[in-house]
């Protein structure tokens, strides 16, 4: 009797454990077959797509909020490199630069150095020569200690400098980290920062470079008032002459008495 209650037990434990076995499995495999499905789709999604999914417009306007309206020249404080050598930012002229401002005990930007050493990879991947990534710590007193923090997180792809005097930070106001600024190629800060971003993100990658384009395009001067007359006179005159030349030409009319 005990032996016949055991066997029920055993087979009913046993055809529950195959049931809940094939659940499971079935349930892995659609979440993988899905899984790989978006991660296609995803691959072959282009720039733009990217940009009109509802990540990509809430990083659009995140970005376009930081845009400045009024351009600020760069700060003139020197900053030193992993080799101890100074140098100042207008160095980097014609170039586009993201300036990124950082220390190594603020978390957030620890997590953004990873981003931003792939957001570098990507560029050089993309052959793109004429942006610049420049991180610059505020709390390292030597190149000796930054090269050991850097190689820890094995962070290779961008230069980093050092502001041990926190002199680009007072420049430029800066009262909370991370902060970043976007300069153009003519020495100009066009947006700022006061929040992480996501740098590895498609939509910030093709911003920027979006950025980068609009800076270039070159302004059409306005004329001055000399032209602006020297040009009404030249209409005027073309408008006279017409109509001298139909007074010549105009038949006169005759009377007979």
């Amino acid at each position: 009797m005990f032996n016949k209650i055991l066997k029920k037990l055993l087979l009913r434990f046993v055809t529950n454990f195959l049931y809940i076995s094939t659940f499971f499995f079935v349930c892995t495999l659609i979440f993988a077959i899905e899984f790989g499905f978006n991660c296609i789709s995803v691959a072959k999604a282009s720039p733009i797509d990217i940009q009109k999914s509802k990540r990509g417009i809430e990083v659009n306007k995140m970005l376009e909020a930081g845009i400045l309206k009024r351009k600020i020249e760069v700060p003139r404080a020197q900053i030193f490199n992993k080799d101890g050598s100074a140098h100042l930012l207008k160095e980097f002229k014609n170039k586009f630069v993201v300036l990124y401002i950082w220390a190594s005990w603020c978390t957030d930007c620890i997590n953004e150095l990873t981003k931003l050493d792939q957001l570098a990879r990507e560029l050089k991947y993309r052959e793109v020569d004429d942006i610049v990534i420049l991180p610059i710590t505020i709390d390292f007193k030597s190149p000796q200690q930054l090269q050991i923090f850097l190689k820890q997180r094995n962070i290779e792809n961008i230069d980093f400098f050092l502001d041990p005097k926190k002199e680009i930070m007072g420049e430029l106001g800066v009262h909370s980290l991370p902060s970043s600024f976007l300069i153009n190629k003519n020495g100009y800060i066009i947006a700022s920062y006061k929040r992480p971003l996501d740098w590895s993100n498609e939509v910030v990658l093709e911003k920027i470079l979006n950025m980068k384009e609009e800076n270039e395009k070159p302004v059409k001067s306005r004329p001055n008032n000399n032209e602006i007359l020297k040009e009404d006179d030249k209409n005027k005159s073309k408008d006279i002459i017409p109509q001298i030349n139909s007074k010549k030409t105009e038949k006169q009319p005759t009377f007979i008495g």
